[in-house]
């Protein structure tokens, strides 16, 4: 909804049968019409990862790739998100995050540990013909949410040093789509829970997917991916992964 016009709020609810009542976003939003900025505080998805930040109306897959689902922020946070927009089709992103995922017994922070997440998303190309996006991200600072990769190793909180590039391509006039992206991280200080230090080596991943528009079936489209994970490369293979989904 909106309270004026420079000022918007949202509350989503997600009531699943059968499962417990979960409040995933919960925020207000603030623009300026004098200067391209918007402000945004309260609960919502960490503004890392572009397929993450895509709705799940919009995936072309029913599940987001491997390798975003293991080693990016994929879950809403409580914090304050700045987006600047220098150009029509450029925007700085920043946000500082609880760092502990949006679970309501760790709201509080009470080890005052945050996450920081810096981003720039891009499109250099946007015409009748064609379309090309980009996106880069980094995220600093310690997390601590149960959904981290690090937790085959007996770590449940890590200070992050995560890269994420992903981009996107739009062959209009052919009816192609192509998406891809690379994660990496190396952190440091991991804890388990019983803040005992927790050696870990690198994390990486990436996928690439592609989707095609059948010209003679309207709404029907031929969708392809592969994504690899290795969750740490320090250590034996047995936990890296790889999917092919069409």
């Amino acid at each position: 909804g909106r309270l004026n016009d420079e000022t918007s709020f949202l509350v989503h609810i997600r009531a699943d049968r059968g499962s417990q009542v979960e409040l995933w976003d919960a925020y207000i939003k603030r623009e300026f019409s004098s200067f391209p900025l918007s402000v945004k505080l309260g609960q919502f998805k960490v503004p890392l990862s572009m397929i993450y930040l895509k709705s799940g109306t919009k995936l072309w897959l029913p599940e987001r790739p491997l390798a975003v689902n293991k080693i990016a922020p994929v879950w809403r946070d409580v914090g304050v998100e700045v987006e600047w927009k220098p150009a029509e089709k450029a925007k700085l992103i920043a946000s500082v995050i609880n760092g502990d995922g949006w679970t309501h017994d760790k709201i509080y922070n009470k080890e005052r540990g945050y996450a920081y997440v810096l981003a720039v998303d891009a499109k250099p190309v946007s015409n009748e013909f064609f379309s090309w996006r980009l996106r880069i991200g980094y995220e600093t600072g310690r997390d601590s949410s149960e959904k981290l990769s690090y937790a085959n190793y007996g770590a449940v909180s890590v200070k992050r040093h995560l890269w994420d590039v992903e981009t996107g391509l739009t062959l209009k006039e052919l009816g192609i789509s192509f998406e891809g992206g690379f994660l990496y991280e190396n952190p440091t200080d991991g804890r388990d829970d019983n803040g005992n230090p927790v050696n870990l080596g690198n994390a990486k991943g990436y996928y690439v997917q592609a989707n095609y528009a059948l010209p003679f079936v309207k709404n029907l489209h031929l969708v392809g991916r592969y994504s690899w994970l290795d969750p740490n490369d320090s250590q034996d293979d047995n936990h890296d992964q790889e999917f092919t989904t069409f």
